[in-house]
């Protein structure tokens, strides 16, 4: 498998974008699992300086981002810029001619198309062309988002280069707060002096164990004859935003005190034990994850079924996805059950539990 390491800076400005709006929910998670994360002070300003200054354009483009998150590497095509061991500037990310415009139009396209509208993509460009009616109305129909997600949708389909003057004007403005703040320096050079001393087998060891703890197999649950990014970021050092498949390559984008720390080793069946048995003791989590064994929903869907509020079932879900005992579709934000960690902490008790008869032979508990 091609792996390739990096700073795509953009990303360590929407990690902190992210943060802003979701702080607390992060904050709460990465306690429960012990994890002490250092919020610094750039991040906390760059946080209450965004939400003072934010005007009704910065507010739909927030919204869309959080909407159409995973949709970043494609408006922002990590390998049409990115080689192995480089830094590319947020400058670098917003300077797209004509041509890179399209083909960013035509993936876009392509994965609408796919994870959200559920038609091909042959099928949704020959309506584009003789039914742009039926385009709008089909855009509207997508579950789990805004007016404000359903309007930039439309306009990336059909006027690519107003929706893409959208996307960076809005984020140079919060370039300058995320400057005046310091925290881009801060964050840009940790992550440079990161990848100039740290020797890539520790990256790729980090990787190893990532994949081992979140139980990813590469060949079964991604496409391993692809690229593999691994990107870094500052902004919240110990977390990562999950794996994320896409039609030309993988990416994960991990905080540098996750290759440091989190998971510079292999975590010990004792220890993933007691990360799940923390997740699913929560009545409620337990709920949440016999609904979704049968029924795989989106967020949305869970908070009418439940009745609880978007923040507590975002809670919930971030906790359950920490143990990847669930899995987001990255593309249309169903929410479904990962069979694999579990079949792996049924294991794991059988191991522990495996008790001696009186003449000092193993035997298993069967359960």
């Amino acid at each position: 498998m091609e792996t390739i390491t990096g700073y795509f800076e953009i990303y360590d400005l929407t990690t902190a974008v992210y943060f802003s709006y979701y702080n607390s929910q992060i904050s709460k998670v990465l306690n429960k699992f012990g994890i002490k994360q250092n919020i610094t002070n750039e991040l906390i300003k760059f946080k209450d300086l965004l939400k003072k200054e934010r005007d009704w354009s910065l507010k739909i483009f927030i919204t869309c981002l959080n909407e159409l998150g995973v949709m970043v590497p494609i408006l922002f095509p990590v390998n049409q810029k990115i080689a192995d061991g480089e830094f590319v500037s947020i400058e670098d990310s917003l300077d797209i001619n004509y041509e890179e415009l399209k083909i960013i139009q035509e993936r876009f396209i392509d994965v609408v198309a796919q994870r959200r509208m559920e038609v091909s993509s042959e099928g949704l460009r020959k309506l584009i062309k003789n039914n742009p009616e039926k385009v709008s109305s089909l855009v509207t129909k997508i579950n789990g988002i805004s007016k404000d997600t359903v309007w930039f949708i439309k306009e990336f389909i059909f006027y690519p280069k107003s929706a893409f003057d959208f996307l960076k004007k809005n984020i140079q403005k919060i370039l300058k707060i995320y400057e005046n703040t310091n925290l881009r320096s801060l964050n840009r050079d940790r992550v440079i002096n990161f990848l100039s001393k740290t020797p890539k087998g520790k990256i790729f060891n980090a990787l190893d164990n990532f994949f081992d703890y979140y139980s990813f197999i590469p060949g079964e649950d991604f496409n391993s004859d692809k690229p593999f990014f691994v990107l870094l970021q500052n902004s919240i050092s110990h977390m990562n935003l999950g794996l994320m498949e896409y039609p030309s390559f993988n990416l994960v984008i991990m905080g540098i005190d996750e290759v440091n720390e989190d998971f510079a080793f292999k975590f010990s069946p004792e220890q993933r034990l007691d990360n799940i048995l923390k997740v699913v003791s929560d009545s409620t989590r337990f709920s949440l994850l016999k609904y979704l064994n049968k029924n795989p929903s989106t967020q949305k869907k869970l908070v009418d079924y439940t009745g609880l509020t978007k923040s507590t079932i975002s809670y919930h879900i971030n906790m359950m996805k920490k143990t990847s005992i669930i899995d987001i579709d990255a593309f249309n934000n169903i929410v479904k059950v990962r069979k694999e960690p579990l079949k792996k902490v049924h294991l794991d008790l059988k191991k522990l539990f495996t008790m001696e008869d009186k003449n000092g032979k193993r035997k298993s508990n069967n359960f």
